[in-house]
């Protein structure tokens, strides 16, 4: 009888091994930091960064996303109506190599890379007043890669 509950014991420990060794290699953890920001327009945002990778975020306007004590990225935000003048003066400025725009998550966004030595997206946030200006002047994918990580919520 007390083999049998050994052999069981033994069962129960190496079924728990073999989860955790699972979770372990093919589980995928993120972390993240938010900021939640009273901004001028009236409006309230948490400001969100995927910081998985060793990314992080500084809390201060504007703002600054960096990885290993380098900044990616700055940002800052914006009234809703600057992202309809730059929407509308996209196509007169000299110097874009490239730009796009969509829409995801709640927000709507134009990108633009400005002579490949600045790479901007232009944010902004749905059913609000408010934007964001995303700077970056790394390169175009290291621009996407942060607009990526961050999400956006407002506070009712």
């Amino acid at each position: 009888m007390k083999k049998k509950g050994l052999f069981i014991a033994i069962g129960v420990i190496v079924v728990a091994v073999i989860i955790i060794a699972t979770i372990l290699i093919f589980g995928k953890f993120t972390t993240k930091l938010s900021y939640t920001y009273e901004v001028n327009t009236g409006d309230k945002i948490t400001l969100s960064l995927n910081t998985t990778d060793g990314y992080s975020m500084t809390q201060d306007m504007p703002f600054s996303i960096t990885k290993d004590d380098g900044i990616i990225s700055r940002g800052t935000f914006i009234e809703a109506s600057a992202y309809e003048v730059y929407e509308s003066s996209m196509d007169l400025i000299d110097g874009i190599v490239n730009s796009d725009k969509g829409e995801k998550d709640g927000i709507t966004y134009l990108y633009f890379n400005y002579n490949n030595t600045e790479f901007d997206y232009i944010i902004k946030i749905n059913d609000s007043n408010t934007g964001l200006l995303l700077s970056n002047s790394i390169s175009e994918e290291s621009a996407k890669e942060m607009f990526d990580r961050l999400s956006f919520e407002i506070v009712k």
